[in-house]
């Protein structure tokens, strides 16, 4: 089964942000932005493509740590990421053997149409 076969507006899991406004922010605020939309991932874009993926545990493991006002560039800086994508028009399959082997929880789908 195609992955974009899985997917509609209404059943997406993620928040997009742009860098623009989420650059100065602490990890503190930016924890709020999770409560308020009910999400575990926030992609970040920058030039309205993904550049960075923010994840709820990312969060957790960064406050419990006590680095709750460390801005977001600061952040990125310290915990760069590779960002794994799979276009939707992959099967699940295809985009479960990616996740597997990068040992990944998160993909970003992007519909390249």
């Amino acid at each position: 089964m195609k992955i974009k076969n899985m997917c509609n507006k209404q059943n997406s899991i993620n928040v997009t942000i742009d860098y623009s406004e989420i650059r100065d922010m602490t990890l503190a605020n930016i924890s709020k932005l999770f409560i308020e939309k009910y999400k575990d991932v926030l992609i970040v874009l920058k030039s309205n493509k993904p550049f960075y993926i923010l994840t709820a545990i990312d969060i957790i493991d960064n406050l419990v740590s006590h680095n709750d006002k460390c801005t977001f560039d600061a952040y990125i800086e310290k915990f760069p990421k590779s960002l794994i994508s799979v276009s939707i028009e992959k099967t699940v399959f295809e985009a479960y053997n990616l996740m597997r082997s990068h040992r990944i929880h998160h993909l970003i789908i992007v519909n390249e149409n």
